[in-house]
């Protein structure tokens, strides 16, 4: 396929001394492509030079690889160049070399062999673990040169990431980092009117991050302890027998987010191990979803959405379909003390369910969460408000209730004027109080039965 970059690409492309050369630009300003040609023009030029030898493609996890990475990949890649073995997660090089493909989120799978170059998409949803790990790949044998690592990325995360402190700021004190930022805009191809558009609507430090692509302080944000480095884990099989509760925000010109989680029955522990998020979708789309749960507990939804759920109801006979508590301040709270605990962790896959925890913020002027990037924190935030959290808690607590009521009680019926019951100013008022017989007593408003019942 034919590739004409624009300038900000012509300047990548053009970096042959830099050994990690680093692409951070706003979305859809062209980087996953500059990476994907970046890297198929580093394997032709060694083979037009007689070097022979092996190369990386990673990223912070397999679903961004399948969905984005390898897709543009596959765009511009020569067929004469080698071919793309699926079941081996590797493209076969036609000298007899391969193109290994592996996610950062088996970290250990990143070690072992040597490569040549490598090619990190989103390098900024990776840990600075795995990036040394990546970097250890590149060191070269004795006479040979350092391979380049490629990193293409918007700027997740704040200014005090690793990305940014550890690359972007020293780049001007070392000799091996090139750095190349541009907006969507430098990309000719993209719709200004979109981007103007966005600007108008978008909170303006959000539009820095993904449409300018700074790294910014995200002010207001209503959940600051979320940490993707963190909070977030690598996927795993969690045992079938723990339970699962899930929580249903409803959209349709917006997405409708579903998150299930897995809650540890040995600790307090929840972890979201996977996520539905899709525009326009329907009943019949989540009951799908709904049916590959294991042992699925309770669905707690908006309860704005009554009419959807008695439509999934009827698809889904069986199904626990209970209405959240849909108070907004109560329900942060109650997720921003998970936060604060470190036990609330999510797979590194759900990454819509991420990018919106970390976009999640304060109207300021309204003194209420936007609108935008909440649907993601708010299935969260009704999930958390049953039985997940509750279902022993609030059992014990009544438990508790009931059998303090009752000691109560006795303790009154067998000493109903104990001072324990009445305060000192209603000492000098006992000569008028009413008789045991009565069920009434003065003016206290406290109905009792009479003693000899």
């Amino acid at each position: 396929m034919e590739f004409e970059p624009h300038d900000k690409q012509c300047e990548v492309l053009d970096d042959v001394k830099s050994k990690v050369v680093l692409v951070i630009a706003g979305k859809r300003g062209g980087k996953t492509t500059i990476g994907a040609v970046k890297l198929i023009s580093i394997i032709q030029d060694n083979l037009n030079k007689g070097i022979h030898d092996d190369y990386l493609i990673s990223g912070p996890t397999y679903r961004l690889l399948k969905n984005a990475t390898l897709p543009t990949l596959s765009k511009y890649w020569p067929s004469k160049l080698g071919t793309f073995k699926k079941s081996d997660s590797c493209i076969d090089l036609a000298d007899g070399h391969k193109v290994f493909i592996i996610s950062c989120e088996s970290e250990d799978k990143l070690e072992g062999f040597k490569a040549r170059a490598c090619w990190l998409d989103e390098g900024g949803q990776v840990s600075r673990t795995a990036f040394n790990k990546i970097w250890q790949r590149l060191t070269p044998l004795a006479g040979e040169d350092q391979g380049q690592l490629i990193i293409t990325t918007t700027p997740y995360g704040i200014p005090s990431s690793w990305l940014n402190k550890d690359l972007i700021e020293v780049r001007t004190k070392v000799d091996y980092v090139g750095y190349y930022n541009w907006p969507t805009v430098d990309n000719p191809y993209m719709s200004k009117e979109a981007i103007s558009e966005a600007k108008k609507i978008m909170d303006a430090r959000i539009f820095e991050r993904d449409y300018l692509g700074l790294f910014t302080n995200i002010v207001g944000l209503i959940y600051p302890d979320f940490n993707r480095t963190t909070d977030c884990i690598a996927p795993k099989v969690i045992d079938a027998t723990w339970n699962r509760y899930a929580g249903l925000d409803y959209g349709f010109s917006d997405p409708t987010s579903i998150v299930v989680f897995a809650k540890n029955p040995d600790k307090e522990e929840y972890i979201l191990e996977d996520s539905f998020y899709k525009m326009q979708s329907d009943p019949t789309e989540w009951a799908e979803f709904f049916k590959k749960q294991i042992n699925l507990k309770e669905v707690r939804y908006d309860p704005s959405a009554v009419a959807w759920m008695e439509q999934l109801r009827k698809i889904m006979k069986g199904i626990n379909l209970q209405p959240a508590d849909n108070s907004v301040a109560p329900g942060i709270s109650r997720v921003t003390a998970l936060l604060k605990a470190k036990t609330l962790k999510i797979f590194s896959t759900e990454e819509e369910v991420i990018l919106d925890m970390e976009s999640y913020i304060y109207d300021e002027k309204r003194d209420k969460p936007k609108h935008e990037n909440s649907h993601g924190p708010d299935a969260i935030r009704y999930c958390c408000s049953g039985a997940m959290l509750y279902r022993g808690k609030l059992k014990q607590s009544l438990e508790d209730r009931e059998d303090k009521l009752e000691r109560l009680r006795k303790e009154f019926l067998a000493k109903p004027w104990d001072d324990k019951f009445w305060s000192k100013s209603a000492d000098k008022n006992r000569d008028n109080a009413p008789s045991n017989k009565n069920t009434g007593i003065g003016s206290y408003g406290l109905s009792l039965p009479n003693r000899e019942d």
